[in-house]
């Protein structure tokens, strides 16, 4: 029992943090081409608030596919999403899939 959720731990891990980003247990918060981020992502219940969303932004706590989001009212562009999803990490471990 232990070895199985050891297995399923590093396999999510290696998914995640392996470069192809594809791990079957990121959450996912849907989003639409000119939303603005802070809007979605407290939507989707990944922010408590918008105020813990404009200090998590400003205080360099955000990034979208890998580049830190410093504009707390910016836009969802189609150049955001790949294949129709945009990765977001909260903070250093915490992982969300934007899907169109």
């Amino acid at each position: 029992m232990v070895k199985k959720a050891a297995a399923n731990a590093r396999k999510s891990a290696e998914a995640m943090f392996g470069g192809s980003g594809a791990g079957a247990d990121i959450p996912e918060v849907p989003a639409a081409v000119g939303q603005k981020l802070l809007d979605v992502l407290t939507a989707g219940k990944v922010f408590a608030s918008k105020s813990e969303g404009r200090r998590l932004i400003q205080q360099n706590g955000l990034a979208l596919n890998d580049a830190k989001v410093t504009d707390v009212d910016y836009i969802l562009t189609d150049a955001d999403f790949k294949d129709g999803e945009a990765i977001i990490k909260k903070g250093k471990k915490k992982y969300f899939k934007l899907t169109k």
